[in-house]
Order: structure tokens, then C-alpha cells, then sequence
């Protein structure tokens, strides 16, 4: 983590309510219109981060910890109960998290109470006295959980034997909090705005001109060195110049492809394979990850194109019209 921490108290508690209000079936929407039931059905609802991995690995306890926190955080374990918001954590990461209790000052909403734990050597009887609050939480028998998040690291083993010597059963409850993230405050607008302003600078000054260059000069050039050019741009300040650059990262390593071999997935490989760019398409995708707001972009360049594939393109931009005249708000 930075070493100049802030927790936004009054933002975490606000979202924090939110999220009481649906697992309440209180936030006055139409339930049906929201996969929500599972979330409705769980006693307590349970989030932990194992250690750090050595590959980012997307997931919705990073992203609930974004969300609520604004950073994500490491072996940590947050435990939302009836009336009471559980935080088992470190020393440090326990000082910068009860800035949120600091902001605590309507108890007559839930949650009504925080209880921050701190890790010691032992973490057993901590992770008991948890149980017993999650047993008194509704009816103390159903966790709503992420079900295919990973825990990993000796933090997340030994919870996890804990939670095996007791009967309670899981619900995934991953497609509700996908839908609860899925609203975006001013906030996360102005996050995503800036990930979506590196990303176009990058293509549009770095990779289209390297990829026209290469073609002009009809020079080869591997789709892996245009996918590790494209992560060094981001050290030259040019392109990150209005925003923290000690935030700013690859969403996933940048993918180029040509000569027929294409592989649409984000988790692609790119191969070591020339640019090939006689009557080929080049699929470029790439995004920029800032403060863990995530953009997403993938150009196709058609490069001396056939009459098929000129036909295929303006049916496809036709199917685009076609769909932006039918997109409604909300």
C-alpha cells in the first residue's frame, strides 16, 4: 500500500449503508429487477484478501475493497453482520481503517457498531470470537460469499479451517454486488474518465503510429515487442502527465495480433510472431488501470482489406448504429 494512506470515512460509511439497505431490502427498488435473493438469504456477509499474489488477479473482494475503501488491502477480513461491521486486519491497516468509525456518528443506522480486530501472532481466537458474532447475526447459519474468488496465503487457510468446524452453509452472492458496484458515483466517473484519457493517448500517439510506421516501411516487427513497447510508454510522462502516475498500470498485457491467428480473449497470449499486414486485420486491446478503475480498448486496422472484408466491416458499423438508437439510460 502508499505510504500516504487516506480512508474517506464518510464516503466508506455512506457506501457501507448502501449496501445495508439492499441486503435489507430497504433501498426501495423493485427486487425483481435485481438478482438479489441469495444476498437477501445470507445471516452475514463475508469479505477476505488473502496475501499479495504475483500476478494481479481481478476479483469482486478487490473490487468491494476498492469500493468501500478506495485501496485494496491484504490479508484482511471484513465481516458485515446483522447490526455490526466486523475489521480483522493488522496494526496499520487497522489505523488507517478507523478513520470510518470517526465518521460513525448516526448509530441509529446500520450498522449500529465497528469492531476492529487486530492480528496478533495467533489468529485462532480472534477468528472464534468472529464466529460468535456471525452466529448471532440473523440467524447465524448462511455467509454470503464470493464463491470464485481465491484465498490464498496462510491468513486465508487457517479462516477457512476455522469456518470448517462449524455447519454453516455459502451463498454466492457475487451477481448482487456486481450489480451494487455497477451504479458509479462522480467519484468513480472522474477515475474511469482519467483510465479512459491514458488509454486513448497511448493509442491514438503510440501504438497507431508505430503500427502505421511499420507498415510504411514495411519493416518486421513482433506483436510481443508492440505489446512491451506499449507498457513502456507509460513511463514517459507525455502520457501521464494529468494524473498520479504512481497509480497508473496495464489492465492486463497489451494484446496485438495479425495474419488470421486471433485469439478475442483479454487473457491471450501475445505470441513472437511478425506484424503481418497484407490484406490482414490487426486487433490491438489494451487498457490502463488507475486507482483500480479499470478501461477497456480494441481497434481493429484493416490493412489493404478484400472486398469481404470491407463488406463485413460497413455490415458491422450498420449493427453498431443500429444498437446505439436502441441504448437507453439506466
Amino acid at each position: 500500500m502508499p505510504s500516504d494512506v487516506f480512508i474517506d470515512g464518510a464516503r466508506c460509511l455512506e457506501r457501507i449503508r448502501r449496501l445495508y439497505s439492499i441486503w435489507r431490502n430497504t433501498d426501495g427498488t423493485d427486487s425483481s429487477t435485481n438478482d438479489n435473493d441469495a444476498l437477501h438469504s445470507a445471516d452475514a456477509i463475508v469479505i477476505i484478501r488473502g496475501q499479495k499474489e504475483d500476478d494481479f488477479t481481478y476479483s469482486k473482494s478487490a473490487a468491494m475493497q476498492t469500493w468501500l475503501f478506495g485501496y485494496e488491502m491484504h490479508d484482511v477480513l471484513v465481516v458485515f453482520c446483522q447490526d455490526s461491521v466486523i475489521i480483522f486486519a493488522g496494526s496499520k491497516k487497522i489505523n488507517y481503517l478507523k478513520q470510518i468509525e470517526s465518521e460513525h456518528n448516526n448509530k441509529e443506522n446500520a450498522p449500529r457498531n465497528f469492531n476492529f480486530i487486530t492480528r496478533k501472532e495467533n489468529d485462532e481466537k480472534n477468528f472464534d470470537e468472529i464466529i460468535e458474532q456471525i452466529k448471532n447475526s440473523h440467524q447465524g447459519k448462511s455467509l454470503g460469499v464470493f464463491s470464485k474468488d481465491k484465498m490464498e496465503g496462510p491468513f486465508c487457510e487457517q479462516w477457512e479451517n476455522c469456518l470448517n468446524q462449524h455447519s454453516f452453509t455459502t451463498v454466492d452472492i457475487s451477481s448482487s454486488i456486481g450489480y451494487l458496484l455497477s451504479v458509479k458515483d462522480n467519484e468513480e466517473l472522474g477515475l474511469i474518465r482519467k483510465a479512459c484519457e491514458i488509454t486513448g493517448k497511448l493509442y491514438s500517439k503510440h501504438l497507431k503510429d508505430q503500427i502505421i510506421n511499420i507498415v510504411d516501411s514495411e519493416r518486421k516487427v513482433k506483436h510481443s515487442k508492440l505489446s512491451e513497447g506499449l507498457e513502456s510508454a507509460l513511463n514517459d510522462e507525455k502520457y501521464v502527465s494529468t494524473v498520479d502516475a504512481n497509480y497508473v498500470e496495464m489492465c492486463y498485457p497489451a494484446i496485438v495480433q495479425s495474419g488470421g491467428n486471433y485469439n478475442l480473449k483479454f487473457s491471450a497470449n501475445v505470441d513472437k510472431s511478425p506484424l503481418h499486414y497484407g490484406g490482414s486485420s490487426i486487433v490491438c486491446a489494451f487498457g490502463i488501470r488507475y486507482k483500480s478503475y479499470c478501461s477497456n480498448l480494441v481497434r481493429t486496422l484493416l490493412v489493404n482489406p478484400s472486398e469481404d472484408m470491407k463488406n463485413t466491416y460497413n455490415f458491422l458499423l450498420e449493427c453498431e448504429e443500429v444498437i446505439l438508437k436502441e441504448l437507453k439510460d439506466g
